[in-house]
């Protein structure tokens, strides 16, 4: 996969950090803030997404659960408290709809020295600061995208219809296939992607 948890799909994928950019190094980048941004997809449709936003980088990263609960982890669980911290990040592979794909993971135990760095010297994900908008901040994840897509999936009829909307759930659900704790992958496997849907939604305790 060339570009973390949207398979490749991204309109502009050069805006958001890719596990190939980091050269099998950690890199400790500065949170400016969090939010949720619709990111283009090469279909032309739009999914909106938990982002996080980095000090002296235009490098934008994409949350899962996982990376959200090692974050929250560190500097805790609200997601606003985020900025002006920082975070070590790793490229590595998971396990996605029985795939395994390159990904990025936060270190869930940072060296005090690593936390005093601001990134990797001469990494092309140093830049200067980025302006990111003006729309509001949120948490993750986001309990009402997450309604919209289930009704949304819910209604579609035709099969790869239907996977496409779980994909959009799980990824705004930050819910993370590779440890799969709410054991939604055997129904994937299956071709039941409403009933993993539903799955989601009953773990989330959004249904």
């Amino acid at each position: 996969m060339a570009r973390p948890m949207l398979d490749g799909k991204l309109m502009f994928p050069n805006e958001y950090l890719a596990a190939e950019e980091f050269g099998g190094k950690d890199v400790t980048l500065a949170i400016r803030n969090v939010k949720f941004d619709d990111l283009k997809l090469t279909d032309g449709a739009t999914e909106r997404k938990p982002i996080v936003f980095f000090e002296k980088t235009k490098k934008k990263f994409v949350l899962n659960k996982t990376n959200a609960t090692t974050i929250a982890k560190l500097h805790g669980a609200e997601a606003r408290g985020w900025a002006g911290k920082r975070i070590t990040l790793y490229p590595t592979t998971c396990q996605a709809f029985g795939k395994t794909v390159d990904c990025i993971r936060v270190r869930d135990n940072v060296p005090p020295e690593a936390r005093q760095q601001q990134g990797a010297s001469g990494s092309q994900l140093n830049d200067e600061r980025a302006e990111v908008g003006t729309e509001s901040e949120a948490s993750v994840p986001d309990e009402e995208v997450c309604r919209r897509l289930y009704a949304s999936i819910q209604k579609e009829a035709q099969q790869h219809m239907r996977k496409a909307g779980l994909e959009s759930l799980i990824e705004s659900a930050v819910y993370d296939t590779g440890s799969d704790p709410a054991g939604i992958n055997p129904l994937i496997a299956q071709g039941k992607f409403f009933e993993a849907a539903k799955q989601i939604m009953k773990y989330r305790g959004w249904q």
